[in-house]
């Protein structure tokens, strides 16, 4: 009957009847050929010395422990490697179900080598983004700009006509006081002055008082108030003016400025006239003369 029994060599179960262990190669010194370890001479089986050589037969009894060595080292290293494979297989299993009371910095997933390429490609993502977004940001602002220097412009254009159709009315209330004054001085008579030099029929005494007799007129004081109303509109745009002058209209600019100081004087001279007859007259013709230049240099900026 076959029996199992250990393996003098590893240890493991092996037949009782097997010439050499199935797991290490052990043979059972009494199933084995001897052989000397100096020649390699077939040796007897009771024999004390090589009879070849006379080397002594107990030097060869090394055989068994140096098999025995060689077979310890090699199920370390087979144990070494299975416990390694183990724990390569394991550790996955760790990482994907971490213990719910585990810190965070022990159970935080490591970024792979796979992870590198689209962390790198979300980087460049929000690059691209923050330039599209700078981009947008600068030509907001040229256009802007843009906008507010073409704002401007209007705003002088409009400046400029608003400022020629005041001067026209105060252009206007001028030659009226000029005839009254004239006519009232040298006591003639007209028909579009008699009104105030002679309100009915009768001479009003000096020019004082026909021209008095002008600026309690109905008439002539809405004329009046149109063209004070027009000079506080034309003071509120060039106070604005000024403030921020683009070097695209510096030009103009200057020239609506030289247009503003002819357009004061007139202005001033219809609604509060001063001096002499003659120094009145000649301040309306030399304002008049002056507006007809400015509007002949203005008249490029018109036509833009």
């Amino acid at each position: 009957m076959m029996a199992m029994v250990p393996c003098p060599a590893c240890g493991k179960m092996i037949s009782d009847r097997a010439e050499k262990c199935v797991h290490c190669g052990y043979t059972p010194p009494e199933t084995r050929e001897k052989r000397c370890a100096e020649c390699g001479a077939h040796l007897e089986e009771n024999a004390d010395i090589c009879q070849v050589c006379g080397c002594p037969v107990e030097e060869n009894i090394a055989e068994v422990p140096e098999k025995l060595e060689k077979t310890q080292i090699a199920e370390e290293k087979q144990a070494g490697e299975e416990t390694a494979e183990a724990l390569k297989e394991a550790a996955p299993q760790q990482q994907a179900a971490p213990q719910e009371d585990a810190p965070a910095w022990v159970t935080s997933t490591p970024v792979s080598a796979g992870e590198k390429p689209e962390r790198r490609k979300l980087l460049m993502m929000a690059a691209v983004a923050v330039v599209i977004v700078l981009g947008i940001f600068w030509w907001f602002r040229a256009y802007s700009n843009e906008k507010a220097v073409e704002a401007y412009g209007e705003d002088l254009e409009y400046a400029m006509y608003i400022m020629f159709s005041g001067a026209s009315d105060a252009y206007d209330c001028g030659v009226i006081i000029q005839a009254v004054w004239y006519n009232a001085a040298l006591q003639l008579q007209d028909p579009a002055t008699d009104p105030y030099v002679y309100p009915g029929g009768r001479y009003a005494g000096d020019f004082n008082s026909a021209l008095m007799n002008l600026f309690d007129d109905d008439t002539f004081v809405v004329m009046e108030m149109a063209v004070v109303e027009n000079q506080e509109e034309v003071q509120q745009l060039m106070k604005e003016l000024r403030e921020e002058v683009p070097k695209q209209h510096k030009d103009f600019y200057e020239e609506v400025l030289r247009l503003y100081d002819v357009y004061l004087d007139l202005t001033n001279l219809a609604t509060n006239p001063s001096g002499t007859y003659q120094s009145f007259s000649s301040t309306l013709n030399q304002c008049n003369q002056e507006l007809i230049k400015c509007y002949q240099t203005l008249s490029v900026y018109m036509m833009d």
